[in-house]
């Protein structure tokens, strides 16, 4: 999924927002979800919980548990 421990997302806000990405050379518009918090400090504590830890990494760069 699209979670991680400590995360303070409610798992179902969300704003959509149109970005223009660039895929086999063509760029396109596309809408795209991105999380929606209550407050500033949530969005941080909820980056920063992903940081810490969405992926644990090992020492060859290989992602693991």
């Amino acid at each position: 999924g699209n979670s991680w421990s400590g995360s303070v997302w409610d798992g179902r806000s969300y704003v959509e927002v149109k970005t223009r990405e660039e895929y086999n050379g063509k760029k396109v518009t596309i809408t795209a979800k991105f999380r929606k918090y209550p407050s500033v400090a949530q969005s941080i504590a909820d980056h920063s919980a992903y940081l810490s830890n969405a992926m644990i990494w090992n020492r060859d760069g290989i992602p693991g548990v």
